[in-house]
């Protein structure tokens, strides 16, 4: 194990400490899913899903964990928006970080989608010179927070041993 004191500056410590980031990517445009799967070939430290609609997005995220979810906004059948709002009204989010991806630029709909609690709008066309970055940073952070909960846990552990003991 790491030592806790040293802050990792490598992703790919963090990873081995607490495992291979997962990446869901929601997007009905072919185009962009192939953008985004090349870029994530291209690193290959990520485990990558895709659903074209929301509610395909919602139903990956009931059957399996995310640490990052790409959404687009504008889809068939259920639009981003509404996904997240359903997601969270089913608390699948706890663990999970959101970045929209949308051609729509209009300020009214950035901020309805920073307003739901999502960290990130990024608008298309994408630049991934811009984006690789970005997605690193937040998945940088969700690793750190679960390195944090697993030091946590693992402490919980010794201090009830320590209680047992005494």
């Amino acid at each position: 194990m790491l030592d806790s004191r040293v802050p990792f500056y490598n992703l790919l410590d963090l990873i081995k400490e607490v495992g291979t980031p997962s990446v869901l990517i929601v997007d009905d445009e072919d185009k962009n899913i192939q953008i985004l799967g090349a870029f994530f070939n291209s690193h290959s430290k990520y485990i990558v899903n895709v659903a074209k609609d929301g509610k395909k997005a919602v139903e990956n995220l009931e059957k399996k964990h995310f640490d990052l979810i790409l959404m687009d906004v504008n889809m068939p059948i259920m639009n981003g928006f509404d996904a997240v709002k359903e997601m969270r009204e089913k608390g699948l989010l706890t663990a999970t970080t959101i970045i929209f991806l949308s051609a729509e630029k209009d300020l009214s709909q950035i901020l309805t989608g920073l307003n739901l609690g999502v960290p990130d709008y990024i608008t298309k066309p994408f630049n991934l010179e811009e984006l690789g970055p970005k997605i690193e940073y937040h998945i940088r952070v969700r690793l750190y927070e679960k390195f944090i909960l697993k030091s946590l846990n693992e402490t919980e552990g010794l201090l009830n041993n320590i209680s047992q003991s005494i």
